[in-house]
């Protein structure tokens, strides 16, 4: 099941790097280049996700396998960690309806990432619709963070990829 949801082609190659309780960070290749780093949850028929791709883009991405979730709904949730909000997101369907994905500004990543890995309870609130609170145990989340950040910096490329054999072939200015 995770492999339909980590990248959009069914040709994506996934490689599962860590496992910590029911946490675990993925590394997704497609042939096209593209290439993705995440972490992932699938228990009691939900999934919760957080993904950043070669390009830098991170995402949120939930799940339900009952879910039903048209084109074009608007979903807002919260994020809150030990009792403090985190994150107030707007979040779109995606081209499976039991998934919904909310696109992270850099700065929003790095705090929901920050907080998720030192937490130890986090909430995750639809504001619309009739779906109730969902309670996530973080145990685990530091020492699974740690291995996502170590595919972000060893597996994805750079944008502009050094290479000292053409020596002169560009400037910084």
């Amino acid at each position: 099941m995770a492999t339909a949801c980590v990248a959009h082609p069914a040709a994506a190659e996934l490689t599962y790097l860590a496992e910590v309780g029911p946490w675990d960070v993925f590394y997704a290749s497609e042939p096209d280049g593209r290439s993705l780093c995440g972490i992932s949850q699938f228990n009691n028929g939900l999934g919760f996700l957080i993904k950043v791709n070669n390009v830098r883009e991170a995402f949120i991405h939930l799940s339900k396998d009952s879910w039903a979730v048209p084109a074009g709904a608007k979903v807002h949730v919260g994020f809150v960690v030990d009792g403090r909000p985190v994150l107030d997101l707007p979040i779109l369907p995606t081209d499976r309806p039991t998934m919904i994905e909310g696109n992270l500004l850099p700065e929003q990543a790095a705090g929901l990432i920050d907080r998720f890995s030192l937490g130890g309870h986090m909430q995750v609130r639809f504001l619309t619709g009739s779906e109730g609170f969902w309670d996530v145990p973080l145990k685990g989340t530091y020492r699974i963070t740690q291995h996502f950040l170590r595919c972000l910096s060893e597996r994805l490329q750079p944008r502009q990829p050094f290479d000292a054999a053409l020596p002169g072939s560009s400037q910084p200015f």
